[in-house]
């Protein structure tokens, strides 16, 4: 289930692998150090961002444990919990690309007509 999590995450525009963006490019230490602290921060992310996922639906869905299979019910209610999670995450990403966005046009230099 984690790596499925995340290849969703990633196919819905979640954290890049920056480990590869450099891919072919000559580092310095420094320039491997941060690529090294950003991918560990990238994991981190993900972890917690799974971890914040399963904590939730969890809670929300189960209810049930007088048997250790999953019942019909708690299947979908899980299946809405997830897509709803992702759906949330991936417009709360949007929102705050959308924010930086503008920050970035608004932070350029007045230009002269």
């Amino acid at each position: 289930m984690p790596r499925r999590l995340a290849a969703v995450i990633r196919a819905r525009g979640g954290p890049t692998n920056y480990s590869t963006m450099f891919n072919g490019i000559t580092q310095t230490a420094d320039e491997k150090k941060i690529v090294q602290f950003l991918t560990t921060k990238q994991e981190e992310e993900n972890m917690s961002t799974y971890m914040a996922l399963a904590k939730k639906c969890f809670g929300d869905c189960t209810s049930d444990f007088t048997t250790k299979k999953v019942t019909e019910k708690e299947e979908k209610c899980l299946g809405r919990c997830v897509k709803k999670f992702l759906l949330v995450s991936e417009r709360i990403t949007k929102r705050f690309q959308e924010h930086n966005a503008l920050q970035d046009v608004f932070n350029q230099p007045m230009r002269k007509l």
